[in-house]
């Protein structure tokens, strides 16, 4: 396959995030033999964990790109009154994440991750990303 001189625009859009925590710590959603084990938990060691890699993940990246992270949840149990509820937790993982991120936008919003405007919130940067 030849490539041509245009410019190719892509998005990359991850809102499973928890995946990643399940991963390194035992969690509900990992796929792994330990699928299951640990207890609907998520501390603010692992939150700080998480912000941590994923900024060392951006870090990395060879383009423009957004974070948005919704602060008034990130999963359907991390919803008022369920099991996961924690915004302090969400507090220590914007922390860690901006503390080690280098030439970022994160952007907070005040949404749950399944909230309608968050979801418009996404599309509105993908469009403003692509844009050109």
């Amino acid at each position: 396959m030849k490539w041509s001189n245009t410019s190719v625009q892509f998005a990359v859009v991850d809102l499973s995030l928890h995946e990643i925590t399940d991963h390194f710590f035992d969690g509900d959603y990992d796929a792994g033999a330990d699928r299951g084990k640990a207890a609907l938990s998520a501390s603010d060691e692992e939150m700080a964990f998480l912000g941590k890699h994923l900024a060392q993940l951006c870090n990395d990246a060879k383009g423009d790109y957004r974070l948005l992270v919704p602060m008034g949840g990130f999963s359907a149990f991390d919803s008022e009154g369920g099991p996961l509820w924690n915004p302090e937790g969400r507090r220590v993982f914007v922390d860690h994440l901006t503390k080690n991120i280098s030439g970022s936008q994160v952007k907070t919003l005040d949404y749950h991750i399944n909230d309608p405007e968050f979801a418009q919130a996404i599309l509105e940067n993908i469009r403003e990303l692509t844009a050109g």
